[in-house]
Order: structure tokens, then C-alpha cells, then sequence
């Protein structure tokens, strides 16, 4: 029986993981949202943006979820 997600091999390098991308992105995207001050939101966006495009990557390899 599971309760959460189910258990995967962890990849090989981390590189390979597209989960951890992926919420590496949207943990910036909520932090950012939190964030007065324009030009620094507007980064914190952009890096999430660069979080996102790492875990489609991963994805592309076949490494991902």
C-alpha cells in the first residue's frame, strides 16, 4: 500500500531527475510571489523558468517522471 508517490530508482545523476527540477521550479514561482520589489521577482521568475526547462530535459533523456 502506498501513501504518497510511488518509489522509482533514484537517477543516477542528478541532472537525470526530472522531479526535482520540476519542484525546484515551482518552489521559486511561490517564493516569488512573495517578492515586493519588481526586478527581483521578475529573476526569481526567470530562474524558475530555467528549473522548468532542466526537468523537461530530463525528461527528454528518459530519466524523468
Amino acid at each position: 500500500m502506498s501513501l504518497g508517490k510511488p518509489l522509482r530508482p533514484p537517477p543516477r545523476f542528478l541532472a537525470d531527475d526530472a522531479d526535482h527540477w520540476g519542484e525546484r521550479g515551482a518552489q521559486m514561482r511561490l517564493m516569488a510571489e512573495g517578492v515586493d520589489d519588481p526586478k527581483t521577482r521578475a529573476k526569481m521568475l526567470k530562474i524558475a523558468d530555467e528549473y522548468e526547462k532542466l526537468a523537461k530535459r530530463a525528461k527528454v533523456r528518459g530519466n524523468g517522471n
